[in-house]
């Protein structure tokens, strides 16, 4: 544990945390509001039915868990994408016999998004931003379920980086 502790205090000393990337305002496009609602259904379906194609393709791969990451940082990916499926595979029961219904509405009416740098020890050029909600009906009774972040990557694909809080 201790040797553990030790290569986390020298990766962390390593690190070059560039300063934060200014915040910007992003207009999201009809394609975009399309795009996210889709992503963000196939999640829910993924996770609900246990489908890992479709949870896998919400989700950055490995590649692209990468290029938003700084040098250095490795282990921190693959903490990140182990909680991935720690989260996918825990809200399994949460979506358990559930239908999905919509993404919130602020999405589509207000069609802006904050989109900042990938926390720091996200690249500067990273672009995540605070998921929305997806809400989903159990029986005669509907939920919410807030995604915690998604990440716009190179090329306006979005993919969930963060399932939750």
């Amino acid at each position: 544990m201790k040797a553990r502790a030790l290569a986390l205090l020298l990766a962390l000393a390593t690190i070059s945390v560039a300063p934060a990337a200014s915040a910007q305002d992003f207009r999201l496009a009809a394609r975009d509001v399309t795009a996210l609602t889709d992503m963000l259904r196939s999640l829910f379906e993924g996770i609900r039915d246990g489908d890992t194609a479709k949870i896998t393709a919400a989700l950055p791969t490995r590649a692209e868990f990468v290029a938003l990451y700084q040098p250095g940082t490795a282990m921190f990916i693959e903490r990140h994408q182990r909680a991935l499926e720690r989260d996918t595979r825990e809200l399994r029961r949460t979506f358990e016999g559930a239908t999905f219904v919509s993404v919130e509405s602020t999405i589509a009416a207000n069609r802006t998004i904050r989109l900042e740098r990938c926390g720091r020890f996200g690249t500067r050029a990273s672009q995540c931003a605070n998921g929305p909600v997806i809400e989903y009906r159990v029986g005669t009774t509907t939920r919410r379920f807030r995604v915690d972040r998604i990440v716009r990557l190179p090329g306006g694909t979005w993919k969930i980086y963060d399932v939750r809080l």
